[in-house]
């Protein structure tokens, strides 16, 4: 996860919080504001999906549009907030939204220490830097935090649409040429990762429960 991206995705957001917040007179009714209820409704009953998902390690195959549902979904509560004539309930749920995501972008700004509290909230719903990909594998790494000691790779191996999670105990890297799996029987896989030749004393092996191949 690039902390300059995340800093541009919150720059939009702050800008779309301040176009919202100074043209909060002109509300929205009827159809335009139906369609922005549909896709934040929507883009919330996906998000929880995604999450039950996460629960048993279940992915999607593209990491990358896992993040779509909630930042959809966060941009529309912002935008019904601001925008669209809402009842007492709506104003208080799409309130929170507003105000406490306003409050993090805010956060944001602290040196070291306000990068650290966002990555820890936001990061279930932003993908780690992806190291490998192809169409069996993929392998990220989790962005430390300030001064923190580099992670262990994680491992997605693809199983159709989905992919499955694995926390792995393999030594961190910088760098991989190639991903070889084996598949040892029904129920295991090996996982090799081959990359920062450098260092011959790291740990590149590991086998998984899982019958994806």
């Amino acid at each position: 996860m690039d902390i300059s991206v995340i800093i541009f995705f919150f720059i939009i957001l702050i800008y779309v919080a301040s176009l919202v917040t100074a043209i909060r007179k002109k509300k929205f009714e009827g159809i335009l504001k139906k369609v922005f209820k549909i896709v934040n409704l929507t883009a919330f009953f996906l998000t929880l999906v995604l999450i039950i998902l996460w629960t048993f390690n279940r992915h999607l195959s593209n990491l990358t549009i896992e993040i779509i549902p909630f930042w959809t979904f966060i941009i529309s509560s912002i935008i019904i907030f601001g925008l669209t004539v809402t009842n007492k309930i709506e104003k208080i749920f799409y309130g929170i939204i507003f105000y406490g995501h306003l409050f993090m972008t805010v956060i944001l700004i602290i040196p070291f220490i306000g990068i650290g509290i966002t990555s820890m909230v936001y990061s279930p719903f932003w993908t780690d830097s992806i190291l490998y990909q192809d169409k069996n594998v993929i392998v990220t790494d989790k962005t430390s935090g300030f001064l923190a000691p580099k992670s262990y790779p994680t491992v997605y191996i693809k199983c159709g649409l989905l992919s499955h999670k694995f926390k792995t105990s393999l030594s961190p890297v910088y760098s991989i040429d190639s991903v070889s799996l084996t598949k040892i029987d029904n129920t295991k896989i090996e996982i090799e990762i081959h990359g920062d030749k450098e260092d011959m004393d790291r740990k590149s092996k590991q086998t998984f429960d899982c019958n994806c191949l």
